[in-house]
């Protein structure tokens, strides 16, 4: 295979909604900007009591933390439930760049997103092309299925960080 070399067309930071209200008859659309960090691409959306958390792998390169060679996601949380979003990178990371040579910004991973009723904290569920988190033993021969969590009052106070809980399934 060859080596990745194809750049990622350029997005524009911004989130998009659309709705609804005539079974879609009819459109309404509105946008918000949000910081050059923060471009939302294949997002998860939940809302829970009121608020909205939007998760999503962020393309750019202020998305990738340079030290350690990582794609990095995005959250987007609005305590309200609608617009404005509040944007700021998430410690979930995704495959290694300089792990394989066609592992740039296309290759990062998906994430889906739900609230656990038992553990009462937002579970995220994200793919890794190769490797786990934390510690990616064998970085470039192994893919991921791994579970994160936060709780929502700590979404409400500003929070970004999430616990790793494990992988859930590990492929070599």
């Amino acid at each position: 295979r060859p080596p990745y070399k194809a750049s990622p067309p350029a997005f524009s930071p911004e989130i998009w909604i659309r709705w609804s209200k005539d079974a879609g008859e009819t459109w309404t659309e509105t946008k918000q900007d949000l910081p050059k960090f923060a471009i939302p691409i294949e997002p998860a959306l939940i809302m829970h009591e009121g608020v909205t958390l939007v998760l999503a792998r962020s393309h750019g390169k202020e998305a990738l933390d340079t030290e350690n060679q990582v794609w990095r996601y995005t959250q987007l949380y609005s305590p309200t439930g609608w617009m404005p979003f509040a944007a700021s990178f998430t410690n979930i990371t995704a495959s290694q760049v300089g792990a394989s040579p066609w592992h740039g910004p296309w290759s990062q991973d998906t994430v889906e997103i739900s609230f656990n009723p038992v553990s009462e904290r937002i579970e995220a569920v994200a793919t890794n092309r190769n490797g786990g988190e934390p510690g990616r033993e064998h970085p470039t021969n192994q893919q991921t299925i791994n579970l994160w969590s936060i709780s929502p009052d700590e979404l409400a106070a500003g929070s970004s960080q999430w616990r790793f809980e494990g992988t859930l399934l590990r492929r070599r």
